[in-house]
């Protein structure tokens, strides 16, 4: 990782799902990031609902409760968003200067998106160059999201008083996952939370396919839940000793799902799949990795690869992101997507 170009000040990557608050705090300490605190608290039904803020006075009184009990120290934040009013896309552009290709992107923007321009937000990077027809190209990847979606959140955060250091669609989080072998192999990462799972496909670290799915439990007439406690780790740096004990987040449980919905998931992964390959035939998915909830349901796992035949793996993200515990992380796995927004905002300082 390019550790020499991370900032100094710690920031917290916080996602905000239908059923819980998750974050993780880490500070660059030494030339390392470093992992200083981390927690998760319930969040009660009716005001995040398939990724979207419901009630965002709601949402700033359950993050300023949240921050005040787990004792994070940052008020830096990066948040992942990911639902239904988010989209993706992926497309091709002449090689133009970068004045040029702004204006060209917006223009473009019209037609790529079933969306009036006007009531969105979207961004673009450059991803990659090709050559159509001896014609140099640039590849670029387009994010939108309409902009009430979005100010709810800004606003939820802004009652809670915390600082939006960036916004990252979920998604996209997931290239931080792979490890150096997954550099260079086609890997599909699925991140299995609760509201929505999200999903990349990504060839030698080029993100290829973006999609965010409902979980079964949001096609459900009856998304109640039984009440959980909460669990955390604390510490504020390397000097500090915390007690290890496991982190067991009470989502959609990845023990207990039943077959259907264990299919439901399957299927899902397996559209998106064979929706990539069937634009991406000489590139085939060689792998996949899993992280939240579903990383521990070795079920799961193993139907995922007995229907696409690949090997499937959990992520491991403190080390693919090269992330020194002060504190010991025993779940991992359910933070990753926390790990990896945070992890950005030392990019970014």
């Amino acid at each position: 990782m390019m550790l020499n170009r991370l900032g100094k000040k710690g920031t917290v990557g916080l996602e905000m799902n239908d059923t819980h608050l998750k974050a993780v705090e880490l500070a660059k300490k030494g030339g390392q990031a470093q992992l200083v605190n981390y927690g998760s608290q319930p969040l009660p039904g009716g005001i995040i609902q398939d990724g979207v803020v419901v009630n965002k006075e709601a949402l700033g009184s359950a993050l300023s409760e949240f921050w005040q009990k787990q004792g994070f120290q940052g008020r830096d934040v990066v948040i992942g968003i990911s639902n239904q009013e988010i989209l993706v896309r992926f497309a091709s552009l002449p090689k133009v200067e970068q004045t040029k290709l702004d204006s060209m992107v917006k223009f473009q923007a019209q037609e790529l998106l079933p969306l009036d321009i006007s009531a969105v937000v979207f961004d673009y990077s450059v991803i990659g160059e090709k050559e159509v027809d001896e014609n140099p190209m640039w590849e670029i990847l387009l994010v939108a999201g309409k902009s009430g979606m979005i100010y709810d959140f800004i606003d939820a955060l802004e009652i809670a008083k915390l600082n939006i250091k960036e916004i990252e669609v979920l998604p996209l989080s997931l290239m931080r996952m792979l490890s150096a072998e997954d550099q260079g192999q086609v890997v599909t990462v699925v991140d299995i939370s609760g509201g929505v799972n999200n999903l990349l496909v990504l060839n030698e670290g080029t993100p290829r396919l973006a999609r965010m799915m409902p979980t079964f439990e949001s096609t459900r007439e009856d998304t109640s839940q039984d009440p959980v406690e909460d669990e955390a780790g604390t510490g504020d740096g390397a000097d500090q000793v915390a007690a290890s004990r496991e982190v067991t987040l009470e989502e959609p449980s990845a023990e207990a799902v039943d077959n259907r919905e264990l299919g439901f998931i399957v299927n899902n992964i397996r559209m998106s799949i064979d929706f990539y390959q069937s634009q991406n035939q000489e590139n085939p998915v060689e792998g996949i990795r899993i992280s939240g909830s579903g990383a521990r349901n070795d079920e799961l796992k193993g139907m995922l690869s007995a229907e696409l035949m690949v090997p499937v793996e959990s992520v491991e993200p403190l080390s693919t992101m090269e992330v020194e515990e002060s504190i010991r992380m025993a779940s991992e796995k359910e933070f990753a997507l926390c790990i990896s927004l945070a992890y950005r905002g030392l990019e970014v300082d």
